[in-house]
């Protein structure tokens, strides 16, 4: 689950005539969708106070503007020209969903247009924002096989919502013979990174992506260790010989105990160790697979032992690939 106010779909590419490469805008047919829909979980978001605006400053057809692609109604369609994109010269179009307030949501679709499928989107970047100024790139779809049913419900697709370290954060490695902590930001594939009673391991896969710290639900909320100067996301873990009985109903993002070996995993936004940051920046954040894609305990920052991602995390979580 992620938390926003406006929500961004930057339009790279739409189908074109099939059989055809995909269609990079401005293009001569235009794009088209009837509803973008927002969900966390099977809800529909609240819409009620929602518009939304286009950055093709070219007039739509009568009554294909950007208010009827979030007005829950498939027989209307936005559509836009794409042949006045902003800024000049620019590739894409943004259509962008302001919700009036924030929202919590972790996934999306959208249901087609009333005619030329060529007009699909199947290229695009997830925009995120809590103050229509700043924004952060959430997640990316890229030739996604788009049906050509008219007025038809696309497949969903998920929202990233943050596992990981923040820029900074310091990782036990072996170079050049000698152990030493490493920022997480200066690995590279190939490196040597310590792990808990399987000796050195290569990082196979290394990503970074922003999200927007959010105090008001402890998964999106950064946590700073209170003896170091770790920070992590709340959905993040340290491994423990023991949890104590206090918190065995704090533990909300799992139903049962999990293990890394013969250490448990204990989630930091549970933990006293962690504090939540009170404030609404935009992070910078890193996770990384080491060789064979399963987790393993990592040392970070002066012996805390936590964790890497497994492959199939990681590629959920739309990481940037360094």
């Amino acid at each position: 689950m992620v938390t926003f106010r406006y929500f961004r779909m930057r339009i790279i590419y739409e189908k074109g005539v099939s059989g055809l490469p995909s269609t990079t805008l401005p293009s001569t047919y235009g794009t088209q969708f009837a509803d973008l829909e927002v969900y966390n979980g099977a809800s529909r978001i609240d819409y009620s106070s929602a518009s939304a605006t286009q950055s093709d400053t070219t007039t739509n057809p009568v009554g294909q503007g950007p208010s009827v692609g979030i007005d829950n109604n498939i027989s209307t369609v936005w559509y836009a020209f794409c042949t006045n994109l902003q800024p000049p010269g620019a590739t894409y179009i943004d259509y962008t969903i302001d919700f009036g307030q924030n929202v919590t949501a972790d996934n999306y679709f959208y249901y087609t247009g009333g005619d030329l499928p060529e007009r699909d989107p199947v290229t695009w970047e997830i925009y995120l924002s809590l103050d229509g100024t700043n924004y952060y790139l959430n997640s990316s779809v890229s030739n996604a096989t788009i049906t050509d049913s008219r007025q038809t419900a696309t497949q969903t697709f998920n929202l990233a919502s943050a596992l990981c370290y923040n820029e900074g954060t310091q990782i036990l490695c072996i170079k050049d013979e000698v152990e030493q902590y490493i920022n997480i930001e200066n690995l590279k594939k190939g490196d040597l990174v310590k792990t808990y009673l399987h000796g050195y391991k290569q990082v196979e896969l290394i990503g970074k992506k922003y999200i927007f710290n959010n105090p008001n639900n402890p998964l999106e909320c950064m946590y700073i260790h209170t003896n170091n100067n770790l920070i992590v996301s709340g959905g993040h873990f340290i491994l423990v010989d023991n949890i104590d009985d206090k918190y065995k109903n704090k533990q909300f993002y799992r139903k049962k105990k999990h293990k890394i070996e013969d250490k448990l995993m204990f989630l930091c936004s549970d933990s006293e160790f962690f504090k939540p940051i009170i404030n609404n920046n935009v992070y910078t954040v890193y996770h990384l697979v080491l060789e064979g894609g399963i987790r393993y305990g990592i040392y970070v920052n002066d012996g805390i032992l936590s964790e890497s991602t497994s492959r199939d995390i990681f590629e959920k979580k739309e990481f940037e690939i360094l």
